[in-house]
């Protein structure tokens, strides 16, 4: 598709920059036209997300790849999507695949083209990031025991940290260069239907894993918006990248 096709199905955002640079020649040959490079991102539109194996740190590029990570990744996420389709939830991730014969194949992922889910939240649009955890760790750890409580859920300063939690605690954020917590039960009263669902994902993934020698900390879950106004999964599903894994 055109991007001017994208725009006008009000799934390109304005905040969005397109390249002119040259993609893949395998794929290019094919007729894929690289216009985006980011983070993962006809009447059905969509785009050929190819993993690299370049590492990032909180989004600041390192020169530093490691052979094999894109393709590691791919099959994670591939793996993930699956998870939640089985689940009864629709992810912005294709069963599409591209032609298994091609070098970059293993890497390739086709995904429907989406706009981020949004609302108001005291008075200004936002994004989100939906976090789960199991565990006490990390930023949260470091605000309880500083009296402060920033997602509304009255946790004791006395928590040891690592403690775990009976059920998975719901902490959601803005999504930005700087993701600012928002009040738990605000967001939950927002999207019922959605967080419940994430909920009940998660708790499904994290006995997965842990069947399978792998303690789930926490995971994010981005939503977004298709085409037929429907939400969707999508972004990172379920995947190291997304998520905390540490080996039973």
């Amino acid at each position: 598709m055109n991007i001017s096709d994208i725009v006008a199905l009000g799934l390109w955002p304005e905040s969005k920059k397109t390249t002119t640079q040259k993609g893949i020649n395998e794929l290019e040959d094919l007729g894929y036209n690289l216009f985006y490079i980011g983070k993962n991102a006809g009447e059905d539109p969509k785009v050929l997300l190819v993993r690299s194996d370049r590492c990032s740190v909180f989004d600041i590029p390192l020169n530093l790849e490691i052979e094999g990570k894109g393709v590691s990744q791919t099959a994670i996420s591939n793996n993930g999507a699956a998870f939640a389709k089985e689940a009864g939830i629709r992810t912005a991730i294709l069963d599409e695949k591209v032609d298994p014969s091609l070098e970059v194949a293993s890497r390739c992922q086709f995904m429907e083209l989406c706009k981020p889910l949004e609302a108001q939240i005291d008075g200004d649009v936002v994004q989100f990031e939906f976090i789960f955890r199991n565990y006490l760790t990390g930023s949260l750890y470091d605000a309880c025991q500083n009296g402060i409580d920033p997602y509304g859920l009255e946790l004791s300063s006395d928590l040891p940290q690592w403690h775990k939690f009976e059920t998975p605690i719901f902490t959601p954020t803005t999504k930005g260069i700087k993701d600012v917590p928002l009040n738990s039960q605000v967001v939950r009263e927002k999207f019922p239907e959605i967080i419940s669902s994430m909920e009940n994902l998660f708790k499904s993934f994290t006995q997965y894993a842990l069947d399978n020698g792998i303690v789930i900390v926490d995971t994010k879950f981005e939503i977004f918006i298709n085409s037929k106004d429907e939400w969707v999964l999508g972004d990172e599903v379920l995947t190291p990248e997304s998520s905390r894994f540490i080996s039973k």
